[in-house]
């Protein structure tokens, strides 16, 4: 693991600082998180890096990445040989890099649609893009490179905690082959079709394809068509087992609905939800929450705050 907390160093000379690495061929993991100068040059010097050694686990958190580094990076993942074992990871990827944390790197929403969705079927197993201003255009995106590679995507675990995804952009997440998702702190409920493609001002090169026939003069989705994307995409999620969509501001008639249709679904793998956080609550939520956990043993629930959680009665409680 080779970590590193550098200043003006970094930006003077970043193609420098990384040359050593090329010849680290045993480096598995590099952190350079919470190097604010490190910037979009710094990126694409570590994106250098790549095709000389087998990184497994790359961290960027809080490092300025931009367009130009996100690119960079896309480029040089899509592009490596193959990984040591000889197989393929599928997404037009043949790399080793497992884990990618960009996290809190709030210029990265300045990039297309289409290179974020691109990124996400690159090959990598957990992308971590929380914290990065992504809005629904760029969730929509990733839902349609995910789709595209189903087959052969590797992407299994997505976490966007902290954006601007809406609720239509957020079930159409669900419904891809990822098996962990974070939503967390996202305005499900918020924002409608006008966040899905953007604010209109994108030019159309900057759309996916799929979404191309979306007007951007529809500026809200009912509340009402928004709880049925979720609760429809959640009760045919076939490969989900972990999703956070706590504090997304769902009310009363969002989670009655996503609990109702969990209960009723044949086909959903959820094993976990996160739900605390939002304002729905109450005496109708309490006994859905019952009624699934009677239907769904097995299924980990967690719908108040932590801390209210001894003040719950046991068939409610959340699985440890």
């Amino acid at each position: 693991i080779y970590q590193s907390w550098v200043t003006g160093a970094m930006a003077a000379d970043a193609e420098g600082t990384c040359r050593p690495l090329r010849s680290l061929a045993q480096l598995r993991s590099l952190d350079l998180s919470e190097n604010a100068s490190l910037g979009d040059e710094g990126c694409v010097a570590v994106s250098h890096i790549l095709s000389a050694c087998t990184l497994r686990c790359i961290k960027l958190r809080s490092c300025d990445v931009g367009p130009i580094g996100l690119t960079a990076l896309r480029d040089a993942i899509v592009g490596q040989p193959s990984s040591p074992n000889g197989q393929d990871k599928g997404g037009g990827a043949c790399c080793a890099l497992e884990e990618l944390d960009l996290a809190h790197n709030p210029r990265i929403a300045t990039a297309t649609p289409i290179v974020i969705g691109e990124l996400t079927a690159s090959g990598v197993v957990s992308l971590d893009l929380s914290g990065c201003s992504l809005r629904g255009g760029h969730a929509s995106a990733m839902a349609v490179a995910l789709r595209l590679q189903a087959e052969q995507g590797a992407l299994r675990i997505l976490k966007l905690r902290a954006n601007q995804v809406d609720g239509i952009s957020a079930a159409q997440l669900i419904s891809t082959s990822l098996t962990e998702l974070s939503l967390f702190d996202n305005p499900l409920m918020g924002g409608g079709l006008l966040a899905l493609v953007g604010n209109g001002e994108s030019d159309d090169d900057d759309v996916p394809p799929a979404l191309d026939d979306l007007s951007p003069a529809i500026a809200t989705v009912a509340p009402a068509s928004v709880a049925h994307a979720l609760a429809s995409s959640l009760a045919a999620a076939t490969s989900m087992r972990i999703l956070d969509i706590g504090g997304c501001r769902l009310g009363g008639v969002e989670m009655l609905a996503i609990l109702d249709a969990l209960r009723h679904s044949d086909s959903t793998a959820l094993a976990s939800i996160e739900l605390f956080g939002n304002p729905g609550t109450g005496a109708a939520i309490r006994e859905a929450v019952v009624a699934l956990r009677a239907q769904r043993p097995t299924l980990d629930i967690a719908w108040k705050e932590p801390q209210d959680r001894d003040s719950l009665p046991a068939e409610v409680e959340r699985t440890t």
